[in-house]
């Protein structure tokens, strides 16, 4: 494989760090007021430019005729699909709570602000969230002390909390000290 294609694969391929970038510098400097997911979707938009770019400058300019559509289209495709999963990703954190709330609305037609928060009883939400990491094999528990048995799922949310960080979101360790 060529240095020019490999290039053009390893920049194609980093498209979620691109975004991701783009997102960071849009909601730290406040270049765009709007919720998470209009920005994850706008700077999906915005980085088509930069990371065309690059891709036309390492590889694309070197072809032409149909292997020039081929790579164009593939490149075009392939970013898409990696925005789409990057959208989404970044989607699930932010609507899951939300999606819950409308789910239950639309299931009992209508329900007061107490009933509806007697659906976020933080015990019971401990208990359903420590009786799936125990059935996954992330954690133990052993004379009423909780102790780490995998840190595969560990790992995934750190990763998790400092992608938050590196947008400016608010870290999960902060809500823990507070």
């Amino acid at each position: 494989m060529d240095a020019c294609f490999a290039a053009f694969v390893i920049i194609l391929a980093l498209t979620p760090v691109w975004i991701m970038a783009l997102q960071a510098c849009v909601i730290r400097l406040g270049i765009v007021v709007a919720s998470g997911q209009v920005i994850a979707m706008l700077s999906s938009i915005g980085a088509v430019a930069p990371v065309g770019s690059a891709l036309w400058a390492v590889y694309l300019a070197t072809l032409s005729g149909p292997e020039l559509l081929g790579a164009s289209v593939y490149a075009a495709l392939t970013y898409s699909l990696l925005a789409y999963s990057y959208f989404h990703i970044f989607n699930m954190g932010e609507t899951a709570r939300r999606v819950r709330i409308l789910s239950e609305l639309r299931e009992r037609g209508k329900l007061s602000e107490a009933e509806l928060k007697s659906f976020y009883n933080s015990a019971a939400i401990l208990d359903r969230r420590m009786e799936r990491l125990v059935a996954l094999g992330q954690v133990r528990v052993e004379g009423g002390r909780v102790l780490l048995k995998s840190r595969r799922l560990f790992m995934a949310a750190s990763l998790m909390d400092w992608w938050g960080r590196v947008l400016g979101l608010p870290s999960l360790k902060g809500r823990q000290q507070r």
